[in-house]
């Protein structure tokens, strides 16, 4: 649990950025050393976007075989009887 709290600070710490509202449509941006700094990619409007491919898994069971639903209901199931 620690482990996942310290990935989750970092994940926080480095990709959010906090905004606040100074003016009228003016933001001033709290940005740290530690927050990644990505190139700016231009939207392409002409971009040809293909529909995402199917999933070829059992319906019944969702898409991995159902393995990682039974995991997290095993977990909930865990947590509910402390």
């Amino acid at each position: 649990m620690i482990k996942l709290a310290e990935e989750v600070d970092y994940e926080l710490r480095t990709n959010v950025i906090q905004a606040k509202q100074t003016k009228d449509n003016v933001y001033e941006l709290r940005i740290t050393p530690e927050t990644t700094r990505m190139d700016n990619v231009v939207f392409n409007p002409d971009a040809v976007i293909q529909a995402p491919r199917k999933r070829q898994g059992d319906k019944s069971t969702g898409c991995c075989g159902g393995a990682a639903m039974a995991a997290l209901e095993a977990e909930l199931d865990s947590r509910s009887k402390k």
